[in-house]
């Protein structure tokens, strides 16, 4: 495990993709990644993940490792990192509209089609 941050949630939803059990489907928004091919290996599902660019919980480079060892694994995947946003941006768009509307929207979007692509059953 590579980053040293920590987010319940997103530890949880990691955890349960990686639990052995046969999920249909794993979204991450921030927490602590894996970088490990191998431990990755164990999920049979493709992961979306919604990350800042200006966030350290995880910081970008943790986020790019964990896509390379995603990819080593074989995992199917739709992680990206959104410039000039930070922590939080989708959820607290009234902050800054501005920079916050465009990359929440996308967000959003990219979410619900990954749903609609990956709980089709």
């Amino acid at each position: 495990m590579s980053a040293p941050w920590v987010g319940a949630l997103e530890v949880e939803s990691l955890s349960f993709g990686l639990d052995g059990v046969d999920h249909e489907a794993t979204a991450i928004f921030y927490g602590r990644l894996v970088d490990d091919p191998e431990v990755l290996a164990s999920m049979s599902h493709e992961v979306y993940g919604t990350f800042a660019q200006l966030d350290g919980g995880p910081a970008p480079e943790h986020v790019e490792a964990f896509e390379a060892a995603l990819e080593a694994a074989g995992i199917e995947n739709g992680l990206h990192i959104y410039d000039e946003v930070s922590h939080g941006f989708w959820l607290r768009v009234d902050q800054d509209l501005e920079t916050r509307s465009a990359p929440r929207l996308d967000a959003w979007s990219r979410l619900k089609a990954y749903l609609e692509r990956t709980l089709q059953s």
